[in-house]
Formats: structure tokens, sequence, C-alpha cells
């Protein structure tokens, strides 16, 4: 199934509409160059309001091959923040890098479908406050390292005992 047929099946129950190139460098995503960007307005509740929820499916190139990314657009993010799976970049983590996952291509339009689900369940799940702190709990590697690798500094700093000065102490700063 080519992505002209998921998207006219995907209109059908979305607001959808293919991003055009000239727009990409205004939306600030890493988009994938030479791939496909849909914009699709859905809704959700969260936080008992109604909130129109706007994402961009970035499909790459190489999809299938490739997985497409899904991001939140930037204006929702804001007021949701922080979220478990949604990164700094607005993109929602469907998927782990390091899985091969696998889209069979007879079933792309269960993927898609899938993806989108997905996306709007982890926002959903973000109003639950335990949830959100099980989870980043769960993934404190894997947020730092996205959030705060590249600008903060860690230092290693040992502390020795006046009385026993044999023994360290170990801290981090």
């Amino acid at each position: 199934m080519k992505l002209e047929a998921l998207f006219q099946h995907l209109c059908k129950t979305e607001k959808c509409r293919i991003v055009d190139d000239g727009e990409y460098e205004g939306l600030k995503y890493p988009f994938s160059k030479e791939g496909q960007v849909w914009e699709i307005t859905s809704e959700l509740t969260f936080e008992d309001k109604f909130l129109e929820l706007v994402l961009y499916l970035d499909f790459p190139p190489e999809f299938p091959y490739k997985l497409p990314k899904l991001y939140i657009e930037r204006n929702i993010n804001e007021p949701l923040k922080y979220i478990p799976h949604v990164n700094e970049d607005c993109s929602i983590c469907i998927f782990d890098d390091g899985l091969n996952t696998v889209v069979q291509k007879d079933n792309l339009q269960d993927f898609v479908e899938f993806i989108l689900h997905r996306g709007k369940k982890i926002i959903k799940d973000g109003e639950d406050r335990s949830y959100k702190e099980a989870e980043f709990r769960k993934e404190f590697k894997a947020y730092w390292d996205l959030e705060y690798s590249d600008r903060d500094k860690v230092f290693l700093i040992g502390l020795h005992s006046i009385s026993d000065p044999t023994k360290e102490i170990k801290a981090v700063a």
C-alpha cells in the first residue's frame, strides 16, 4: 500500500493534510529530508479539558524500512509538559530506537493507526501523576541522556573522612 492510499484512508477518520516542503523550515522540527510529513488534527480530553491535538507524522524516504516519527505541535506540548516519552524536540517515543521493528507491507494501514493511537495514549496517560513518576523513574537514564547530557557537567567528587583517611565517600555534583 502506497503512502497516498494510507493518507486517503486516514482522512476518513481524522483531519489530515500533507505538509508542503516549504513549510518544514518554519515548523522547526527535525523532519526527514526528502520524506513526507502529514499533519493530523484530532481531539483529546486532557485534565478534563477538550484539546485539539495536532500531530505531525514524518515518513522518511526509506519507509517502511525505517520507521516514521510522530511529533506533537509545539504550542500544545508547552502546557502539557512534562509527559513521559515526549522528547524536548516534541517527538513522541513510540518505539525504542534500539529495537529492529519490522513493518509488514500488507499491514501498513494498521501500523499507521497504531502509531497515532499510541501517541494519543502517551499524551492521555500524562494526566496520571503516579504513572508519570513511575515512567520517569524507569526511563531515568534515557531522559538524562536526552535532556541533560549535552548541557550539564557531572563531576565525581571524593570526600575523605578526617578520622580515617582510607575511607572515601563518593558524591555526585
